[in-house]
């Protein structure tokens, strides 16, 4: 099950975020993936604006890049410790959007540190299964119904892959039927709304199979968007 949660979404900025939720309907016509080192999900239809995710997170992206007409944001998450201080090595992984001349949203790709935690076969799934996602107006969440997607048979992400690429996590929960491990980021932001602070912080919690060490579950908030993943409904293993 994916969940979406996007905070504040009011007049124009919440009709656009609805069209794209409308172009799901039909996936393949209005949106394309492309998998290589990164994953980028291109827009077809290009709805929503670069100031809506301003709007949105309430904190500015890492770097904003000129190339030509068209803008690039990058937003940069480094692995912290409990005090929000880097470590080292550095563990890092990028969100980057590409607008078009109209300052609207084209694509949108994740650096390859993510995919170890979200393979691009179960993040394809997990966007595609939002078509038709029951809409809860109160919480601003979007609740995907994955039944309705062909169950993935590649294989399901490991604990010991996940820390030889992210480390030591900060924090260590564990019961007769999960472990749950606990990874904190902190977003580069140059600019944050006031009073808005902690959405430059993504906790990220993996919950694992205690016997297979399977990954069952992810949930995490990146720059004001929570995402929640469960593996055992994506995959048929």
């Amino acid at each position: 099950m994916v969940s979406v949660l996007l905070s504040s979404l009011t007049g124009c900025v919440w009709w656009r975020l609805y069209q794209v939720y409308n172009q799901m309907a039909d996936f393949d016509a209005h949106f394309s993936v492309q998998v290589d080192e990164s994953f980028t999900l291109r827009f077809q239809d290009p709805v929503v604006y670069s100031e809506d995710f301003i709007f949105l997170a309430k904190l500015q992206p890492s770097r904003k890049l000129e190339q030509g007409e068209r803008i690039s944001w990058q937003y940069h998450f480094r692995k912290v410790d409990r005090d929000n201080q880097p470590l080292s090595p550095d563990v890092a992984f990028t969100w980057t959007l590409f607008f078009n001349a109209d300052n609207r949203l084209e694509a949108a790709a994740l650096s390859p540190i993510f995919l170890k935690i979200v393979p691009p076969a179960f993040l394809e799934a997990s966007i595609r299964s939002i078509a038709g996602a029951a809409i809860n107006a109160t919480e601003r969440q979007l609740k995907a119904d994955v039944s309705k997607i062909a169950k993935l048979t590649v294989p399901v992400p490991t604990k010991n892959t996940i820390l030889a690429v992210l480390g030591a996590p900060i924090a260590r929960e564990k019961s007769p039927t999960a472990e749950v491990l606990s990874f904190r980021f902190l977003l580069a932001s140059p600019d944050i709304e006031p009073g808005y602070e902690s959405r430059a912080i993504s906790t990220v919690k993996l919950t694992f199979d205690p016997k297979t060490e399977q990954l069952l579950r992810m949930s995490g908030r990146y720059a004001g968007l929570k995402i929640a993943i469960n593996y055992q409904k994506l995959t048929s293993l």
